[in-house]
This record gives C-alpha cells, sequence and structure tokens, in this order.
C-alpha cells in the first residue's frame, strides 16, 4: 500500500470558465473566489501553512508518491485523498458550453490533482487499483489505465469502505455497507 495526500493542482479546472462575461483567470483560483458575487470560496487558502502555492505542495506531493513508487513492488494499491483522474470525481462532465455553468463549477479546480495521475500512470505495470475520496461522491471501480480507480464516496455521517484481499496472485474488494464501514 502506498500513498499521499495529493492536494490540488487546478488541474480540473473548466477550460474557458466565465460568468456574465468575466473569464475566470488564475488568480481568481489562486484566491479561491469566483469573478461573481457570491458568499462561497474556497476556504483552504486561510490554513495554507506559510503561505504555500497549491501547486508547489502538489508538487512535493506528486514527488513523495513518485518517490515511494519506485521502491514499490506489485501489486500495490495506491492511496490518495484527493482524486487523480477527472473520471473519479464522481460528477457530470462539465459540458460544452462553460459560460453557461453554475457557480459550483469554478471550486471544480480544487478538486483534485492531475500530476498525481500522471505520477500514478507511469507506475501503471504495478497498480492493482488507486482509491482516493475528497469529493464526498462514490465512484467506480472503473477502468482508469490499466488498473481500477475508486473514489470511496464517504461523507460526513455517512460512512463508507472497501474492503480489499491483496495477495501475489491478484486481488479482490468490495465496498462495505454504511453499517459495515
Amino acid at each position: 500500500v502506498v500513498g499521499g495526500y495529493g492536494h490540488y493542482d487546478l488541474g480540473f479546472a473548466v477550460p474557458n470558465l466565465a460568468y456574465d462575461g468575466r473569464l475566470v483567470t488564475e488568480e481568481h483560483y489562486r484566491t479561491g473566489r469566483p469573478p461573481v458575487s457570491t458568499p462561497m470560496r474556497w476556504r483552504d487558502f486561510d490554513f495554507m501553512p506559510g503561505g504555500l502555492e497549491p501547486d508547489v505542495v502538489a508538487k512535493e506531493q506528486a514527488t513523495g508518491l513518485q518517490a515511494r513508487l519506485q521502491v514499490a513492488e506489485g501489486p500495490v494499491l495506491a492511496v490518495t485523498h484527493t482524486p487523480p483522474f477527472e473520471s473519479l470525481l464522481g460528477l457530470p462532465s462539465p459540458g460544452p458550453d462553460p459560460g453557461s455553468l453554475s457557480v459550483y463549477a469554478f471550486f471544480r479546480a480544487y478538486l483534485g490533482c492531475r500530476r498525481t495521475g500522471q505520477v500514478l500512470r507511469q507506475h501503471a505495470a504495478n497498480l492493482a487499483a488507486v482509491f482516493c475520496g475528497h469529493t464526498h461522491r462514490g465512484c467506480g471501480p472503473i477502468d482508469v489505465g490499466g488498473f481500477l480507480g475508486v473514489n470511496v464516496g464517504a461523507d460526513y455521517g455517512k460512512p463508507a469502505g472497501w474492503l480489499v484481499d491483496l495477495s501475489a496472485d491478484g486481488f479482490s474488494m468490495r465496498r462495505l455497507e454504511s453499517n459495515e464501514a
């Protein structure tokens, strides 16, 4: 079992997202506030240690995961907090018209780490599966590039989990029901 937090690298931001004709910029993402009046914001910036930038933290997390995967022998079960692949967000695709999306689409940028997914793909031959969470939306198991991906989907007051049996010959897994988790 190899893991890491993952953080977010803004890699799942909706391209060309705009509200009321105002294009969402990197500065909007770096402040956690969309360019429209709304009480919603991404508050992680209030808690970042030492004013670290999200891309710095995401790079450190991906580098650490890379180092651990390089010494791991298969089959490897990888665990990250943030989803490493967009297909594990547990959300529908944003659609073809980014100008018609709700303000919630802005926050998609903070839901996962594309950089972590790139690291995992480099080690696909040794991976049995990758498990993540963060979005509170269950997803999978699905094929994410030669190995399985699962977003556990636990939520506040609604525990969830997966039971995984790894062996040299392969693995099996099953979702635990809320009364088992």
